[in-house]
């Protein structure tokens, strides 16, 4: 095991994670800060960031699995992802490292211990796979017949790739035949295996097959066509357990001597899995306090965002939704029909502005701003303002004025106060046109 490669690799991933965060606190104080929108769309752009960047980092500490899927090399594969993982994240690398030095126990008793955790289907499958993989590598095909029918059943359920379920079955049946010392049909599984998804077939995975392929030759008096595949497996340096095994297969058939299959009873190991619990130790503890204690702060910086989204003034009739700027008082409505209203609002720096509202039904509304600004810049608009919201609503043209000369007489008039001064709102034309996006603006 070179020391060098693994501190090496952990070095590199624990950099890419560290130039993520980086790039993730940045992005996240860029948002919060400096982009002028709501406070409610920042924080759905915070959390977005926040997913991809999770993302990005669960990419980069998985490509370590290439140090066992492409280069065949179980201890760094181990000692790495202790490098990068808290003790108790490791199971999984736990149990293929065990499986792939030959520590079938081991393996055992870790999948034993996780099968008794709520996971999914999905993952349960995986880990009943492993499990009948090591018992069958074990020589303890009692156990491993017994686990393929439980994953069969699970198997049966599961709503999957079809190539992903092709290449479980084929799996399982390989193993069955092989048991029932039907080597015709084990070999027919093992073909299927080969060709599904072959061009994205990992090494181990290939070696395995070229394994599994050549103890079904010696078992079944092809000699030759057996020594054939445990040379090939002796020929790539590679860190796996089926390299001595091949060795030892090889020697067999040199010396025209038989080698019984060998067999390890699991029984025991699973009914010890109770005891693999690993611990987090001082410094993984510490991390993790100081990880929840981050999170912790997200959470209320996020509460305190939300709790500050502008709406409209507590004990009115109407609720906000959504809104683009701040609400101080709630001037007028304008009841439009049974459906929709327009609402007169101020904000804190002075200003004037229209929202369209909606009820649905719940006393809840929600409103599109037309416009906002002081009351005499709208009269310096001679052709008025418009707004309509999403769906088929009226789009309505409106106006502002403090004169009264202005207003048409047919024109729907609410007289309002702003600032200890009079004002008046008045509609003077409405028409039903369908717009599926909120349009809003000075017409």
């Amino acid at each position: 095991m070179d020391e060098k490669k693994i501190l090496s690799k952990v070095k590199e991933i624990k950099n890419k994670c560290a130039l993520i965060n980086i790039i993730f606190i940045i992005s996240v104080l860029t948002v919060c800060v400096f982009l002028p929108i709501n406070f409610l769309y920042k924080f759905i752009i915070a959390l977005v960031i926040a997913i991809v960047s999770m993302i990005i980092k669960s990419k980069i500490k998985a490509s370590v699995a290439d140090i066992l899927y492409d280069d065949c090399d179980p201890q760094t594969y181990y000692a790495v992802c202790h490098g990068i993982y808290p003790n108790g994240a490791t199971a999984l690398c736990d149990i293929q490292t065990a499986y792939f030095i030959g520590d079938f126990k081991l393996s055992a008793r870790i999948i034993s211990s996780q099968l008794q955790k709520r996971m999914s289907d999905f993952l349960r499958l995986e880990y009943l796979g492993l499990l009948a993989s090591s018992a069958f590598c074990a020589g303890d095909f009692e156990l491993c017949a017994d686990t393929v029918k439980r994953a069969k059943k699970i198997l049966q359920k599961l709503k999957i790739k079809d190539e992903i379920k092709r290449s479980f079955e084929a799996r399982f049946n390989f193993f069955l035949h092989f048991i029932n010392s039907d080597f015709i049909s084990a070999l027919k599984s093992l073909e299927q295996c080969k060709s599904i998804n072959e061009s994205r077939q990992k090494n181990t995975y290939k070696l395995m097959m070229r394994y599994y392929t050549g103890i079904t030759f010696y078992y079944s008096n092809r000699p030759q066509e057996a020594k054939a595949e445990f040379e090939f497996i002796t020929s790539i340096k590679h860190k796996l357990f089926v390299f001595e095994r091949a060795k030892k297969y090889i020697n067999a058939i040199e010396n025209n001597s038989f080698l019984p299959i060998e067999s390890i009873s699991l029984k025991e190991e699973c009914e010890k899995s109770e005891t693999y619990n690993p611990k987090l130790n001082k410094e993984e503890k510490r991390k993790a306090i100081i990880s929840a204690a981050v999170l912790l702060i997200c959470v209320a910086t996020a509460a305190v965002f939300i709790s500050n989204i502008p709406g409209m003034e507590k004990g009115s009739e109407y609720k906000v939704i959504s809104s683009d700027c701040d609400v101080s008082e709630i001037l007028q409505t304008v009841p439009l029909n049974d459906r929709y209203s327009l609402c007169i609002f101020s904000t804190p720096y002075d200003e004037v502005g229209v929202a369209y509202l909606k009820n649905y039904g719940d006393d809840k509304y929600s409103y599109c701003v037309s416009y906002v600004a002081e009351p005499e810049i709208y009269l310096e608009q001679d052709d008025g303002y418009y707004i309509n919201a999403s769906g088929n609503t009226p789009k309505i043209y409106f106006d502002i004025t403090d004169d009264t000369a202005l207003i048409p007489k047919e024109g729907k008039i609410k007289k309002f106060t702003f600032n200890d001064r009079e004002y008046y709102f008045y509609i003077f034309k409405s028409e039903i046109k369908y717009s599926f996006f909120n349009s809003c603006g000075v017409n």
